[in-house]
C-alpha cells in the first residue's frame, strides 16, 4: 500500500513522513515540487505519476493574517487544490484523508466544538478552509476530514517556537489570555492518521468528519507560562509572562475565542480501528491512539504523589503495628481510595510516599502497580515534617512535569468527581485546591472569601478561623511547586506547610475565585469515623468484590461512601478553589 503524504515540509506532513509506516506500507512524499496544491490544474497527472494507493493531505495555506489581503492565493491552495486532489482520489478509487482546522468556528461557544456542529469562519483563511470541506464532501464519498488546532512541533513555525526564541530575546512577554484552545503536538495527529490508515489494510475504515487534539485546554497565556518554565531552567533566567486580552493585541483578522475541539467521535473510532489495525501497525505505531489524547503541551503529563507517613497518633494503638493507610476501610486498605482518586484525574505514574518502617508493606499490597495500568514508586519520609516535603522528595520523579499530591487518609466521592478530577489534571499552570465546609475549621488549613467570593487567605490551623472552609488533602499544581516547597521556610512548629505552597501561588497577584463543585468527602480517621466509613462503603458496596474489580472502577468504590453519615456539612456545596 503506498500513502501520498503531502506538505512534507509542514508540520503535521514532515511527522507522518518521518514516522515508520504501518507494516506493508510505503510513504510517497510530496513536496510542492510533485504535488502543487496552488496549481489545481495539474494534481489529476501528478496523482495518475505517483499512483498511490492513499492519499493524505496536511498541506495549506496557513498565513492567517495574509490571507485577508490575498485571498485569492488562499482560497485556490485551500480551497481549489483540495477540490482537485478529491476527485483525482475519487477517479482512482482511493481513499483521501484531509487535515482541516479550528478556524472553521466563530469561537463563540461555550462547549467543545462537535464534528457536526455549524461552521461560521471569521476570516479569508478559515473561509478558504471551511470551503475546501465542502469541496472534498462533494467530490469524493471515501474521505475523512481531521480538524485540528493549535498544532506544534519541535521544527517550524508554531507559538512554541516563537515563545522560546522570544523568550531566550527578552525579559517580558506579553501573550493573550483569554483565547483558549489545547496545543496539539504534530506528532500524535501523524500517529493518529497512522491508525487509521493501518486499519483500512486492516480492512476496517470509517468516513467522515471528525475532530482531533490533545486533551485538555489551555490559554495562549498558559501555554505561554508553560514553554517559558522549562525552558528558563536551561536558560537560568525567567522572563515574566503578562497576560493580556485580544483587544489589547489587535491583528488583521479575528481568531476563535473558543476553539477546543470535542474528540469523543474519533477516539470511539480509534478504540474500535485499533483492533483491525493490530496485525499491521508493528512497532509500536499508533500507541497513542489506543487511548484518550494526553494533556496539552507536548509530553506534558501529570505525576501523582501519595503521602502515606505521618506519626499514627489519631488511630493509636492500631498504628503500632500498621500504617494507617493500610487499615481497612470497609473491605478494602484505605490506600486503594486516594489511589483511585488519582486514577480519575487520569494519572498513571505515582509516587508512593512512606515511613521507613511501612515501606515494605506497601510494597508488598501494592507492588509495581501494573495490574492496574500504573507504575507505581516509592520513597522515604523520615519523619513527618509537613506535606510540603512530598514536592522535595518527589522531585526527580515529578521531573518537568505537572504534579497532583493526594494524602493517603483522604476519601473523596460524588457525582462528576471525575470530571472535576481530569479538568484540574489537564490545567497546566498555577494550582487547584478542593475546599470543604466543616464545623472544626481551628484543625484544617482554611480559605477566606470575601463579600465577591474571591480567595483572600489561605490560613493553617487558625485559633479563629474567618472562614468553615477547610482546603483538603488533594492538590493539583504546575511544575512549579518544586521550587516553592524547596524554597518555603519551616512554620513555626517545625514543618513545610502546604498552606505556605498555596499562600504562594494566592499572592501571585490574579483574583482567586471559587465555584460550585460536586461533594467532597473529607475524611480525616479517627476510631469512629473509620469504622462509619467502613459501613458506609459496605451500605453501597456494588459490583463484584476484589480490590483489582473495585479499583478499575473508581467511580463505584468512591460512590460507595454512606450519605446519611456523612453530616450536614456533607450536604454543603463544596467548592473547589483555583489559585493562579
Amino acid at each position: 500500500m503506498r500513502i501520498l503524504v503531502t506538505g512534507i515540509t509542514g508540520q503535521v506532513g514532515g511527522a507522518l513522513a518521518a514516522r515508520p509506516a504501518p507494516e506493508g506500507t510505503a510513504w510517497i512524499p510530496a513536496g510542492r515540487d510533485r504535488l502543487d496544491l496552488s496549481s489545481p490544474e495539474t494534481i489529476a497527472g501528478a496523482i495518475a505519476a505517483l499512483a498511490p494507493d492513499a492519499v493524505v493531505n496536511p498541506a495549506a495555506y496557513t498565513a492567517v493574517d495574509a490571507a485577508e489581503t490575498d485571498r485569492e492565493t488562499a482560497f485556490r491552495v485551500n480551497r481549489d487544490g483540495p477540490a482537485a486532489l478529491a476527485a483525482a482520489c475519487a477517479a482512482r478509487g482511493i481513499p483521501l484523508i484531509h487535515v482541516s482546522t479550528d478556524y472553521v468556528f466563530d469561537g463563540t461557544g461555550t462547549r467543545p466544538y462537535r464534528p457536526d456542529d455549524p461552521v461560521a469562519p471569521l476570516g479569508a483563511y478559515g473561509a478558504s478552509k471551511e470551503a475546501g470541506e465542502r469541496a472534498i464532501r462533494a467530490a469524493h464519498d471515501d474521505h475523512i476530514i481531521l480538524r485540528t488546532a493549535w498544532v506544534y512541533a519541535a521544527e517550524g513555525k508554531n507559538f512554541v517556537n516563537t515563545m522560546l526564541r522570544v523568550g531566550a530575546e527578552r525579559d517580558e512577554l506579553r501573550v493573550v489570555a483569554d483565547q483558549r484552545g489545547t496545543p496539539t503536538p504534530a506528532g500524535d495527529i501523524a500517529d493518529a492518521i497512522a491508525t487509521l490508515l493501518a486499519a483500512r489494510r486492516g480492512g476496517v475504515a470509517v468516513r467522515g468528519t471528525f475532530h482531533y487534539t490533545a486533551g485538555g485546554e489551555t490559554t495562549w497565556h498558559g501555554l505561554a507560562e508553560a514553554v517559558i518554565r522549562r525552558a528558563a531552567r536551561h536558560w537560568g533566567r525567567r522572563p515574566v509572562v503578562h497576560a493580556i486580552t485580544t483587544a489589547e493585541f489587535p491583528t488583521p483578522t479575528a481568531r476563535p475565542a473558543y476553539s477546543v475541539l470535542d474528540n469523543a467521535a474519533l477516539d470511539a473510532a480509534l478504540v474500535r480501528l485499533r483492533a483491525g489495525a493490530a496485525p499491521v501497525l508493528g512497532g509500536g505505531a499508533g500507541r497513542r491512539a489506543r487511548r484518550p489524547a494526553r494533556p496539552a503541551y507536548g509530553d506534558h503529563s501529570m505525576k501523582g504523589i501519595i503521602l502515606a507517613g505521618g506519626s499514627g497518633t489519631r488511630l493509636y494503638p492500631l498504628t503500632l503495628v500498621a500504617s494507617k493507610q493500610l487499615l481497612p476501610v470497609y473491605d478494602k486498605p484505605m490506600i486503594y481510595y486516594p489511589l483511585t482518586t488519582l486514577m480519575l484525574a487520569g494519572v498513571r505514574e505515582i509516587l508512593v510516599i512512606t515511613t521507613p518502617q511501612d515501606q515494605p508493606a506497601f510494597r508488598h499490597l501494592l507492588g509495581d502497580g501494573s495490574q492496574w495500568g500504573l507504575r507505581l514508586e516509592y520513597a522515604i519520609q523520615e519523619a513527618p515534617n509537613g506535606l510540603a516535603e512530598a514536592f522535595i522528595i518527589g522531585r526527580d520523579f515529578v521531573g518537568d512535569d505537572t504534579a497532583a499530591l493526594v494524602l493517603g487518609d483522604n476519601i473523596f466521592y460524588g457525582h462528576g468527581l471525575t470530571e472535576v478530577m481530569q479538568s484540574a489534571a489537564a490545567r497546566t499552570s498555577g494550582a487547584t485546591v478542593f475546599g470543604y465546609y466543616v464545623s472544626d475549621p481551628e484543625r484544617y488549613g482554611v480559605v477566606s472569601f470575601d463579600a465577591a467570593g474571591t480567595a483572600t487567605e489561605i490560613v493553617e490551623k487558625p485559633a479563629s478561623p474567618k472562614s468553615n472552609w477547610a482546603v483538603t488533602g488533594l492538590y493539583f499544581y504546575d511544575n512549579d511547586v518544586l521550587d516553592i516547597a524547596r524554597d518555603i521556610a519551616p512554620s513555626a512548629r517545625g514543618e513545610l506547610e502546604i498552606t505556605d505552597v498555596n499562600r504562594v501561588y494566592l499572592e501571585r497577584g490574579e483574583p482567586v475565585g471559587r465555584e460550585a463543585r460536586p461533594r467532597l468527602r473529607l475524611a480525616r480517621h479517627r476510631h469512629p469515623r473509620l469504622a462509619a466509613a467502613g459501613l458506609g462503603v459496605r451500605a453501597h458496596r456494588r459490583g463484584p468484590p476484589g480490590p483489582e474489580d473495585r479499583l478499575r472502577r473508581g467511580d463505584r468504590l468512591l460512590h460507595g461512601l454512606h450519605r446519611r453519615r456523612a453530616g450536614l456539612a456533607a450536604r454543603r456545596a463544596a467548592r473547589q478553589v483555583r489559585l493562579r
